[in-house]
């Protein structure tokens, strides 16, 4: 949905702005900079769906036209992957798919 869509990454970046309010004193600089870095990633986000959203808006009042393009299983993938990587860092994901 798009409350879904929207509260998620807001709700990530809050959490992590939160940490590094509370606990920045106890924390590596490392872990510092990837919650730096996730509270971007999740703002830029954000900001895609938003314009996502606006573009919606404008499509259904005829002042965009829709553009359709190809994205590989590939790229969706490792999308996916790298988004998780940045809020489980220590963890290891295999990903396996048939062949075909």
């Amino acid at each position: 949905s798009v409350s879904h869509d929207l509260r998620s990454p807001l709700a990530s970046m809050i959490g992590a702005a939160e940490t590094l309010s509370h606990y920045r004193h106890a924390m590596n600089e490392e872990d510092q900079n990837s919650l730096l870095e996730a509270i971007h990633l999740e703002g830029e986000r954000l900001d895609r769906y938003i314009q996502n959203l606006l573009d919606m808006t404008r499509l259904g009042h005829d002042g965009l036209t829709l553009s359709r393009d190809w994205v590989t299983v590939d790229e969706l993938v490792n999308s996916a992957v790298g988004r998780l990587s940045r809020y489980m860092p220590n963890s290891k994901t295999i990903v396996s798919m048939p062949a075909q």
